[in-house]
Order: structure tokens, then C-alpha cells, then sequence
């Protein structure tokens, strides 16, 4: 029995120097963190940010480092609204309260993104379209035009050259080869005088009509053609047309 109740007082006091070194720990920790720390953080300078958003990258570095603050990177950015070279933003903030020799970072603008347009002359519409679309411009205007130079349906010409630099979403308009024939024009919503008038104009003829039922056009209106609207036929061909009834 006296020897269990001696390992029990060992094992007591070994605990209790555990607990007042653990209590020790513990308050040496909170005065560090709820004194000395505070006290090593007041003695910093603090400074109020400076606004520099609208300047220029070099002034507002400039300004950032004359007011105790590290200028640790400038990082540039495409924008349509923000002339080249400008600060566009700032981490801090403007008017911001922080300790001396913090770092800062600046967002300078590129300006508008310049996109290298590509060839389209040679290729064909669907091409042209696909390659404009992954090069960021879009396709116009498609117009067609006699040409014995380039098979039908091959481009002739784009309105912005290649190799040129244009905005984002600029738009880019095609002339396309109809060989020696001319465009077919659209005349699906026009009744059929008009189709006729319009197709003559343009050098054609109405070959054949034929009517087919229809909820969305009154009756006697175009609502189809052969050949389609904008592709190319020789002059004098003739146009089948499907009206409503």
C-alpha cells in the first residue's frame, strides 16, 4: 500500500509541474500577444495612402514612396476606359491607415487591346468568320462582286488590311467572288410582284412558284427561295420562289 500511494504523490506532482508550466506558457503568451507585441507595433509610424489612381505609373510610384510606402510591383492591364500608362488601381486603398514601409501595388492601364488582324482575302466566308471569331473581331458586312480572278465564293477583299491593328470587336467586312455571276437577292417576306420586280432588277428571272402552308405570313408572300438569298448565280438565272398560301 505505501508503495501505491508514493507512485500516486509522483504522478500528482508530476502533474501539477505539468499544469504550472502549461499555466506558465499560457500566460507568457497572452502578455506577449496583449502587451508586447502591441507596444513593438505602436512604436511603427503610421501614414495615411496617398490617392495616385489617375496618374501616371512613375508619378504615382513616385508619390507612394515619398509617403513611406514600398512600391512592390505594378501590374498592367487592358482598358478601354483608362489612357495607356495610367494608374488605374491601388491596394491600400487611398486614405487607408497603415505602418510605414508597407508595401503597395499599382495597376497601370494598357490601353485599348490592339489585335493583329489576320488574312481573309483567299479564304472562304466560313474560314474567314472562324478566323476572325479567335482572333477577337467579328465579321460585317458580306457583299459579292464579279471577279475572274477568284473562284465563287472565295474573298476578294477586307475592309481592314491584313496585318493591320484593330480594337477588340472591330468589325471586318468581306467582298466575295461570285465568279462571272452576280448576288442573288433576298426577297423572302415581299409578295410576289416584288420578289418579281426585285429579282428583274438585279438580273434574274422567276423560273417556277410554289405554295406551301404557312401560320407565320400572309398568303401569296415568299417565305423560301432557290437558289438562297446572297449566293452567287449567273446573270439571267432563274429563281424558284415558295409561297405561302
Amino acid at each position: 500500500m505505501n508503495r501505491y500511494f508514493r507512485a500516486m504523490w509522483t504522478w500528482r506532482k508530476i502533474g501539477l509541474a505539468a499544469a504550472v508550466t502549461i499555466s506558465s506558457v499560457v500566460v507568457i503568451a497572452a502578455i506577449v500577444d496583449q502587451v508586447i507585441l502591441p507596444w513593438i507595433v505602436s512604436m511603427t509610424p503610421t501614414i495615411t495612402v496617398p490617392n495616385v489612381v489617375g496618374l501616371k505609373a512613375e508619378e504615382g510610384r513616385t508619390i507612394m514612396q515619398s509617403a513611406g510606402l514600398q512600391v512592390a510591383q505594378i501590374r498592367e492591364q487592358y482598358s478601354e476606359d483608362t489612357p495607356a500608362g495610367t494608374t488605374m488601381s491601388q491596394l491600400p486603398y487611398a486614405d487607408a491607415i497603415v505602418k510605414e514601409g508597407r508595401r503597395a501595388y499599382l495597376t497601370v492601364s494598357k490601353g485599348i487591346e490592339q489585335i493583329r488582324v489576320p488574312r481573309l482575302v483567299g479564304s472562304s466566308q466560313r474560314d474567314a468568320r472562324l478566323s476572325l471569331l479567335r482572333t477577337g473581331l467579328m465579321l460585317g458586312t458580306i457583299s459579292f462582286r464579279s471577279d475572274s480572278l477568284y473562284p465563287t465564293g472565295v474573298i476578294t477583299a477586307q475592309s481592314i488590311p491584313e496585318g493591320s491593328r484593330a480594337q477588340r470587336e472591330s468589325i471586318v467586312d468581306i467582298v466575295v467572288s461570285s465568279g462571272n455571276g452576280a448576288p442573288v437577292p433576298d426577297v423572302v417576306g415581299l409578295s410576289l410582284s416584288e420578289a418579281e420586280q426585285v429579282l428583274r432588277s438585279s438580273g434574274f428571272t422567276v423560273a417556277s412558284t410554289v405554295q406551301r402552308s404557312s401560320a407565320a405570313f400572309e398568303p401569296g408572300t415568299v417565305i423560301g427561295q432557290t437558289p438562297k438569298a446572297d449566293s452567287a448565280a449567273p446573270a439571267g438565272a432563274p429563281v424558284t420562289l415558295i409561297l405561302a398560301k
